[in-house]
């Protein structure tokens, strides 16, 4: 496995017209930093909403974080606008 700071904090990878599939070095218990840290990375998605969100896990429990399989301490997560 891979050290973690051979990447950038987030790394974006997929996106969607809607949506972000993310690599990031934030454990979920400081999971609620990282729609200000893409926006500053990204910038607004260009939506009437203008932020990505993370998803809410009570309605959508499949999309939960999980562990990068090829980065040390790093995690995936899934953001909407």
């Amino acid at each position: 496995m891979k050290k973690q700071n051979d990447l950038p904090e987030i790394v974006v990878l997929k996106e969607g017209f809607l949506y972000l599939n993310v690599c990031v070095a934030i454990p979920p218990e400081r999971m609620q930093e990282i729609p200000d840290k893409v926006y500053l990375l990204l910038g607004s998605p260009g939506t009437s909403h203008g932020r990505w969100e993370l998803v809410d896990l009570e309605k959508h429990p499949d999309l939960s974080p999980v562990e990068c399989l090829d980065y040390e301490g790093r995690w995936h997560y899934v953001l909407y606008c």
